[in-house]
């Protein structure tokens, strides 16, 4: 919960636990029946997810009422039957039906899901503990972490139980010398146990005996698993478990196993992508099971259980106190310094905000589309920015491609009193608009600002912001770059996708420095390369993965030799790991998604470090100074 704090209606843990408590609770089936009802219709204004797990936990919660003979057959179909029509009704009311099925699809199943270490992987929120390694890079969606206080009342439980195994044993083999000797006195005399024959001499049936002294023959007291009431619940439970995994199961940095699936099996799944998050209720019956843990030590024993609480209570807070303050961000708390005042005069005479490209979560910072958001809100003006996780895809889609050929060609179109704002290494498509006379451009705070000719107090305003200055644009093409540096020594990495729009310019461009294997380069595989002076000396490109590849200083590369040691690693796909490229053991700066280089002088001096986000376009803008 202090996790997911950040995002609001992810802070919906309390319908879990209204659930279980409806689930355990001593009450007429009625009245839990309509209790369930009224938690699910609650649950469908918050999050689909959430309404999700409950009408799980709902079903469950009525087949136990009918294994109990609380209600009949009928009863139970009717119950689940009224609660899927609650959910229907009200989903439809609030506009869950105005998309498309097509339209809303996501893809990420398998992504954001749960590590088999999730309960002991703290991430980076633990004083005590150090992070493990995560399969995937959306495995924080399933994140779990116990605690350190629960692992010390987990530590006792463990002995508690060897204790009352133990104790079971010696039961069971005295039950059984007793059945054996007519003499009472030679079963004393072989178990050497004075204080329990004294006890048993006092007690007329020696099952009266064992009654007394051994009152907890299981390893759980408030919660049974003997009780049949609780067999539903485990089972919902490892449902949630099981789909939480998602079909690629990993265990710290490694995916143990994964099975892969298509068609309208993986677009529903995609539609519940976030998997990880069915980790919740597990968690909070894995802790209730904990806390409710009833010791069986023995009666001196049991005194301790409220120091023990108590120590875990104070080593928990302790261990987790970095959760307390994870979610404290300027978009929430401001203190009278927020990033987006500074944006409130730059929009001000604009008709509209064009962020560039539409709907995205990141531009410069990270998830800095709430700035530009608060701003345009404040401001009272449109904006076409906003990540939504189930947008309507095709419209989406079609806005931002009519923007893409619009801008490319030099037009404005409906656009020319709107400010222009985005990434420069995402924005190739702005230079015609800039080329052409028809708008100015500035690097404000490391965003590119187009501003129409028709905005004449914004130009005045951004010529004379501190911080701000005019530039010049280029569109450069990976074609461009390979020639403009054929004398130089290159170096070549990709990060987590770099073909979706590689263009057949592009791929042609590395065919003719050597690198014949890009024409068939495809979805998610990696590329490692040198190309010295025009001429490939080194390639590999291989499927989705990480791999490290190094070359030691003096090694002879097809006529390259490097003066310092050099390490590629370069990724596919979802992963924990960066590309990287390292030099005599240093990085040479951050890697980016799609496909990164690294331009050295004869010297070996780094003098260009550039990114193409092939996974967007092929082209990427090139900023000068005016």
């Amino acid at each position: 919960l202090l996790f997911r704090a950040g995002h609001p209606n992810m802070c919906m843990h309390s319908f879990f636990l209204a659930a279980f408590t409806n689930y355990f609770r001593d009450a007429a089936a009625r009245k839990k029946i309509i209790t369930l009802w009224l938690i699910v219709a609650l649950s469908t204004t918050i999050h689909l997810y959430t309404t999700a797990m409950l009408l799980l936990i709902g079903l469950v919660t009525t087949v136990d009422l009918f294994n109990r003979k609380k209600i009949s057959l009928a009863q139970l179909i009717g119950a689940n039957l009224v609660s899927a029509t609650i959910v229907g009704v009200l989903l439809y009311l609030l506009g869950f039906f105005y998309l498309s099925f097509d339209s809303v699809q996501a893809e990420g199943f398998g992504r954001y899901s749960s590590n088999l270490n999730t309960f002991f992987n703290p991430r980076e929120y633990s004083q005590i503990f150090s992070e493990l390694k995560s399969s995937t890079t959306g495995q924080y969606e399933g994140f779990a972490y116990l605690g350190a206080g629960v692992f010390l009342i987990l530590f006792f439980i463990f002995f508690d139980s060897i204790f009352i195994f133990s104790k079971n044993i010696f039961k069971k083999v005295f039950l059984k010398n007793i059945s054996e000797e007519k003499n009472l006195e030679n079963v004393f005399e072989k178990n050497s146990q004075e204080k329990i024959s004294i006890n048993f001499s006092e007690e007329k049936n020696y099952e009266n005996f064992f009654q007394k002294n051994n009152s907890r023959d299981n390893l759980s007291a408030k919660i049974n698993l003997e009780r049949p009431e609780l067999y539903p619940i485990l089972f919902v439970t490892g449902i949630f478990f099981i789909y939480a995994l998602s079909s690629k199961i990993g265990w710290n940095g490694s995916t143990i196993y994964e099975y892969r699936f298509g068609g309208l099996t993986l677009k529903i799944a995609n539609g519940l992508r976030g998997s990880g998050r069915f980790i919740w209720p597990v968690f909070y019956i894995l802790l209730g099971f904990i806390l409710t843990w009833d010791f069986g030590f023995g009666k001196k024993f049991k005194k301790l259980r409220p120091i023990i609480l108590f120590t875990a209570f104070i080593l928990q807070a302790y261990d987790t106190q970095k959760l307390y303050h994870f979610n404290e961000q300027k978009i929430f708390t401001c203190n009278g310094n927020c990033y987006y005042e500074k944006w409130l005069p730059i929009i001000a005479e604009s008709e509209r905000v064009i962020m560039y490209k539409p709907y995205a979560w990141d531009y410069v910072r990270s998830a800095d589309f709430y700035d530009f958001l608060h701003a345009a809100q404040i401001m009272n003006k449109p904006i076409t920015n906003g990540y939504c996780a189930r947008p309507d895809e095709a419209t989406q889609s079609k806005y931002s491609e009519q923007l893409r050929v619009l801008f490319g060609t030099g037009q404005l179109g409906e656009n020319n009193k709107s400010i222009i704002i985005g990434n420069p290494e995402r924005s190739a498509d702005l230079v015609p608009l800039v080329q052409n006379g028809s708008c100015k451009s500035f690097i404000y705070a490391g965003y590119l600002l187009v501003v129409p000719n028709a905005l004449t107090k914004t130009e005045n305003l951004l010529s004379q912001l501190a911080g701000c200055k005019p530039v010049k644009l280029e569109k450069q093409t990976v074609s461009d770059f390979l020639s403009k540096y054929k004398n130089e020594t290159i170096f070549c990495v990709t990060d987590v996708e770099a073909s979706n729009k590689l263009s057949d310019e592009a791929r042609q461009a590395f065919i003719k420095v050597g690198i014949k294997e890009m024409k068939t380069f495809g979805w998610c595989q990696t590329l490692t390369a040198i190309i010295h002076n025009g001429r490939a000396v080194y390639s590999d490109i291989k499927t989705e993965g990480v791999y490290d590849t190094s070359f030691a200083a003096g090694k002879n590369l097809n006529g390259y030799v490097p003066e310092k040691s050099v390490e590629f690693i370069t990724t596919g796909n979802n992963h924990n790991e960066k590309a990287a490229i390292k030099i005599a053991g240093k990085d040479v700066g951050e890697m980016h998604r799609g496909i990164n280089f690294v331009v050295l002088d004869a010297t070996g001096k780094v003098i260009k470090i550039i990114n193409f986000d092939t996974f967007e376009s092929s082209d990427r803008l090139e900023i000068l100074d005016k």
